[in-house]
């Protein structure tokens, strides 16, 4: 159902995600915004409204097909349970179960084709992790409620001008050259030239060493000669793509005119740079899920939340994120 709604999850409530995207919902007849609804407790949306000083009107759905009809008159929740009590800007795992209960119910409704896409607002490790959580995050853990495999969903930061994938996501650093082989490098790039080599023709992918200059022909590392070259050469006689690299990581990045994605082999490598050169306006962006699913580049940041501050940019672009790259 392409005109279906967008679903939003609430993440964690106590953080600035809610504060967000009331604001943006509040201003929607100056900056407006797609159809969609949220996923979270009604009590919630409440409480941080009255935080913020904003008049939000909360429509509770019985169905996601009644967005349209309440949309511009009423921000449309979709009610879950939990504790009805909202400690803003204070972290508590009492809302962990809420969490997650967001985002399997967003992906059974997207499964149903009630919802078009997914836009998930910023979730809180820790708390989580304080109930038994087992992920390590937004992404894989969406790969795992589709009937995925981890690996199989692929994190792409993308920036107006720049987009980058790290291969390897929220692992120790020791621990990233063994994550490091053929097969997550050969589902990372085959994904990217499914996904993207329709919004960019060709499409062009710089591939990072993981050693300093690449390795310097080996004399820094041996990942580059032993994996990492070996996949690229196999993979430029099957994919659409151009791929470029192993490619020294400090250089990389000087002329983005060059390349469409810059592909690293660890988180730091690739999302330093471009939170460097435009945080405010990089959507994180899942691929290989059965359906689209952005959230901002930000975490929760305890200390802004019902303070009326926070940058709207992030969540503004990710609710209206498309995969032709137009907005």
């Amino acid at each position: 159902m392409t005109d279906a709604p967008r679903v939003v999850t609430c993440g964690d409530p106590t953080g600035v995600g809610l504060d967000i995207l009331l604001r943006l919902w509040a201003d929607r007849d100056k900056r407006p915004l797609p159809s969609l609804y949220l996923l979270a407790h009604p009590d919630h949306v409440g409480a941080m409204a009255t935080k913020l000083g904003l008049s939000v009107p909360v429509h509770c759905l019985g169905y996601p097909a009644e967005v349209p009809s309440v949309f511009q008159k009423a921000l449309p929740v979709f009610p879950l349970p939990g504790p009805a009590a909202l400690s803003i800007g204070v972290p508590s795992s009492v809302y962990a179960k809420t969490t997650l209960l967001a985002l399997k119910l967003a992906v059974q409704h997207l499964q149903a084709g009630l919802a078009s896409s997914l836009v998930t607002l910023p979730l809180h490790k820790a708390s989580l992790y304080d109930i038994g959580f087992q992920g390590m995050g937004h992404t894989d853990y969406l790969a795992t409620l589709c009937g995925l495999a981890p690996e199989d969903a692929v994190m792409m930061l993308d920036a107006p001008a720049l987009r980058v994938v790290p291969l390897t996501i929220h692992i120790p650093l020791a621990a990233v050259p063994q994550h490091i082989t053929p097969a997550r490098l050969t589902k990372a790039l085959t994904t990217l030239d499914r996904v993207l080599s329709g919004r960019f023709f060709p499409l062009r992918i710089a591939v990072c060493g993981l050693n300093p200059h690449a390795g310097e022909g080996g004399h820094l590392g041996q990942e580059e000669q032993r994996i990492i070259a070996p996949i690229l050469t196999t993979l430029r006689d099957h994919l659409s793509a151009e791929i470029h690299g192993p490619l020294p990581a400090d250089t990389v990045f000087m002329d983005l005119d060059r390349y469409d994605v810059i592909v690293g082999m660890y988180h730091d490598q690739v999302l330093g740079p471009i939170k460097a050169l435009d945080f405010w306006r990089t959507v994180n962006v899942t691929l290989g899920l059965p359906f689209l699913r952005t959230s901002p580049d930000h975490g929760t940041a305890h200390g802004l939340a019902g303070l009326g501050t926070a940058d709207t940019r992030s969540v503004f672009r990710a609710l209206w994120y498309r995969m032709d790259g137009a907005f």
